[in-house]
């Protein structure tokens, strides 16, 4: 199930980024996940299985010839702070 979102996810990267696709950059995917506090165990390990796929993906060739980067950020388990790092990953991180 997760590799499907993962799918959707580069999916909507290609989409996004066939305008940019001729700048080499990688693909930045940003992860917000709680990798602390009460559901630290389901954030590590989507991560691991976040990282596992952009692997995988990077090793046929990426997206359109360009690599895919991973940016995972710790919410906490707080929506709070999810919707902080949500501004940060798309002002800051660019992904």
């Amino acid at each position: 199930m997760k590799r499907i979102g993962i799918l959707g996810v580069a999916v909507a990267a290609l989409w996004a980024g066939q305008a940019a696709a001729q700048s080499g950059e990688p693909f930045k995917i940003g992860a917000i996940l709680p990798m602390s506090g009460i559901a630290a165990p389901t954030g590590v390990a989507s991560e691991v299985g976040a990282r596992m796929a952009v692997k995988e993906l990077n090793a046929a060739g990426g997206i359109m010839g360009r690599k895919v980067e991973l940016i995972v950020a710790d919410d906490q388990f707080d929506p709070t702070q999810s919707v902080t790092l949500a501004k940060k990953l798309a002002s800051s991180d660019r992904v």
